[in-house]
């Protein structure tokens, strides 16, 4: 299911870029590994923030699986959110899902800087 504040939000390639690739790694993932009967997909831009979460109903991801150092995927999506002035954030229920979010200031960072 996919939810929208809005039919469009506008943001520069580099956030959209980002978007993109956040939601098709989590749905990668939960693809490969979840178990899951239903997938969600909920984007917003509340308080000048593009927030994209990508939740499932599956086994949820455990906590090792977060903190193992052959997670790139996870590492690379924390990064490339930064690349942006984003965050990525990860929460699991052990039996009830995952829930995969990023979170992208929709200003230019450096336009805010009076230096």
């Amino acid at each position: 299911m996919l939810r929208a504040t809005q039919e469009s939000v506008k943001t520069s390639n580099e956030v959209q870029l980002v978007a993109y690739r956040t939601a098709q790694e989590a749905l990668t993932n939960i693809s490969k590994y979840a178990q899951c009967t239903a997938v969600s997909i909920d984007v917003s831009d509340h308080e000048n923030v593009l927030t994209v979460e990508i939740s499932d109903n599956g086994r949820g991801i455990s906590h090792e699986d977060l903190e193992k150092a052959s997670a790139f995927g996870i590492k690379g999506l924390r990064e490339r959110a930064k690349t942006v002035g984003g965050w990525l954030d990860i929460s699991r229920n052990e039996g009830a899902g995952t829930s995969v979010i990023v979170s992208i200031p929709l200003h230019d960072p450096a336009a805010l800087s009076p230096f």
